[in-house]
């Protein structure tokens, strides 16, 4: 990344963060369905591929939030190993368990990722997806998870420091603050229209078919601070709509309007000086207009950073910021 970037203070100017869950086949392991995927994973890697681009088109920094196991080439046998347990419980296990499938193994996708240096950083998604949900998983799971992790993370010298938590289930917070991590992807934020009373409680019962009509919030990183690691809590899902809705918008090639209410939220942040935290997964992105609207995001983006009211940062160099802010305060 370049100085310049790091370098602004964390109110100098309005932020926006990107982070795509990288999970390849794995965030569905339990459900698989073969027909959401490529047999070989080729489609997957061109998107990623699309992806890079796309962000160095257009100078956009983001946080790849990666499933443990995409660190591997092949299967490696490691002992004790997690995946044994799904032996006759989900169909994925022979297609994971001694195979090199490019759906589950996918070391290239990691170098892919790391080729633009500072750009990029790589996060936290678990080892093998399992949700850190506290009742289902004890905290000696939980730092078995984290260790293995961080085990394949440091063959490539990585020491990352932050967290996006598997299908967004939030747990066991005060172990990552134990290893290190210092900020996590918390839940996405309620439109402020949802507290209006009795209105609010119908729409947001209608927010996957609302979502494209109703702005997405900003927000300031004073406000979420948790267990001693940062919050920087999602805005938007990018592809949180309903699905028949976006279908038929994109027939009638109105999928850019779908992104309006980032566009404004991005503006929005730009103005106030604010977070715009955008997510979504690379998956998600099956043709030329799911593109095509990204491309109209980072151009917005482009515009509110040439202008200098926006910064496009990590996740980590944010909550860096923060800390260095609150230890020295300017």
């Amino acid at each position: 990344m370049k100085k310049s970037a790091m370098l602004h203070s964390a109110n100098q100017t309005g932020t926006f963060l990107l982070s795509l869950d990288t999970e390849l086949a794995w965030g569905y392991f339990d459900c698989l369905n073969p027909q959401d995927f490529s047999s070989d994973g080729q489609l997957e890697r061109q998107g990623i591929h699309a992806l890079l681009d796309l962000f160095r088109e257009f100078n956009i920094h983001a946080t790849w939030a990666v499933v443990g196991h995409l660190f591997y080439e092949t299967c490696e046998k490691c002992e004790p190993c997690p995946v044994k347990a799904w032996e006759g419980k989900y169909d994925s296990f022979s297609q994971v368990y001694a195979s090199d499938s490019r759906l589950w193994y996918g070391a290239d996708v990691i170098n892919a990722i790391l080729e633009d240096g500072e750009m990029h950083e790589i996060a936290f998604h678990g080892y093998t997806h399992r949700p850190f949900n506290e009742t289902t998983m004890r905290r000696d799971e939980a730092r078995f998870e984290i260790e293995e992790w961080l085990r394949l993370a440091q063959r490539k010298g990585l020491a990352p420091r932050t967290v996006i938590f598997p299908r967004n289930v939030i747990g066991h917070l005060e172990l990552f603050q134990e290893y290190g991590f210092t900020s996590y992807r918390g839940a996405e934020l309620p439109s402020p229209c949802y507290a209006i009373p009795i209105l609010g409680r119908g729409l947001k019962r209608y927010h996957r078919y609302l979502s494209s009509f109703i702005s997405a919030p900003g927000y300031r990183h004073e406000d979420f601070q948790s267990n001693g690691l940062l919050n920087l809590p999602s805005s938007q899902h990018l592809f949180g709509f309903d699905q028949v809705v976006s279908r038929r918008v994109n027939a009638l090639n109105l999928h850019r309007w779908i992104t309006r209410t980032v566009t404004d939220g991005i503006r929005n942040a730009a103005r106030e000086k604010k977070i715009f935290h955008l997510r979504a997964h690379p998956n998600d992105f099956r043709d030329d207009k799911d593109f095509d609207m990204l491309r109209g995001i980072c151009q917005i983006v482009s515009e509110e950073v040439k202008s200098g009211r926006l910064t496009s940062l990590r996740m980590d160099n944010l909550a860096d910021m923060v800390i260095r802010e609150a230890i020295l305060p300017v």
